[in-house]
């Protein structure tokens, strides 16, 4: 095979194994090699790892997405799927709840609906779970921010530690919904706050929103509200439609978090090691 070659993966559901290391003819007994099949059907490493990491394919990730989602409460209304994104190392499925969980009243009606990304990654980099986010309906704009409204890793019990904790997920899930539920208020604020030209520059400087796509920024600012949900309705709408790959959610959390920053008091869960502190003094 070329050297140059380019490898690709399209399959998030490809063959992953985890072999032993060999370095000069013996074995690395503390590591291991995790290995995905690429689309050629050559094995590729993706990982040197330690020797106890617990591998759960993607396609296992997928299965515990699902069911978790089918346990949720009928106010959710059941859940879609947007799109998957796999780059042999990371993958991650939107998934968004097909009724909304929050309406925001300002003129019109915004409903908000729960989003979940469900995560997994065979280098290492990222744990198994969902990170919620917020999806508009109207443009299907993503309203991303891992700080707001948090990341809830899956746990896991047994003897062998590989059963899933379904009501530890479902808990860490219904947190997620109420941090997105908070934006509300937040949101009503930009709505009553009007566009100005410190308020683009600022963003400019503040998100990662690359300086070649500002032009599309600008473009779809004109057919939004002359307010800051203008602005942030622009940037997200670039973000979410125009920007390739997991990129977008990093720079989509750039926007939401600088646009929505959070009070100094809130303290959305990030994790079940979180969720009771944050029932406890939020009040949800």
């Amino acid at each position: 095979m070329s050297s140059d070659k380019k490898v690709t993966y399209t399959n998030p559901f490809a063959d992953v194994d985890m072999t032993p290391i060999n370095v000069g003819g013996r074995e690395v007994s503390s590591k291991i090699a995790v290995r995905v099949k690429d689309d050629s059907g050559e094995y590729q490493v993706m990982g040197i790892l330690s020797k106890d990491y617990q591998l759960l394919s993607n396609r296992k990730v997928r299965d515990y997405a699902e069911d978790i989602m089918s346990r949720t409460g009928q106010e959710y209304g059941g859940y879609r799927n947007l799109k998957t994104l796999f780059d042999g190392k990371r993958y991650v499925d939107f998934f968004a709840s097909n009724n909304p969980i929050v309406s925001i009243h300002n003129g019109k009606d915004l409903p908000l609906h729960l989003g979940l990304a469900c995560w997994n990654s065979y280098d290492g980099t990222r744990a198994s779970g969902f990170e919620c986010f917020a999806l508009n309906p109207f443009c299907t704009n993503q309203y991303h921010s891992r700080n707001r409204f948090g990341f809830f890793a899956w746990r896991h019990t047994g003897a062998d530690n590989r059963q899933l904790d379904v009501d530890d997920a479902l808990s860490s899930l219904a947190i997620g919904a109420q941090n997105v539920i908070a934006i509300a208020p937040a949101i009503k604020q930009l709505q009553a706050a009007p566009i100005t030209a410190e308020a683009i520059t600022t963003a400019h400087a503040r998100t990662e929103m690359p300086t070649s796509k500002w032009g599309e920024v600008l473009g779809q600012l004109a057919k939004e509200e002359a307010t800051l949900f203008g602005l942030y309705q622009a940037l997200t709408f670039v973000a979410s439609h125009s920007l390739n790959g997991l990129t977008a959610i990093s720079i989509g959390s750039t926007i939401t978090d600088h646009l929505l920053p959070m009070r100094a008091e809130e303290k959305p869960a990030q994790s079940h090691t979180t969720a009771a502190t944050y029932l406890a003094h939020n009040g949800a």
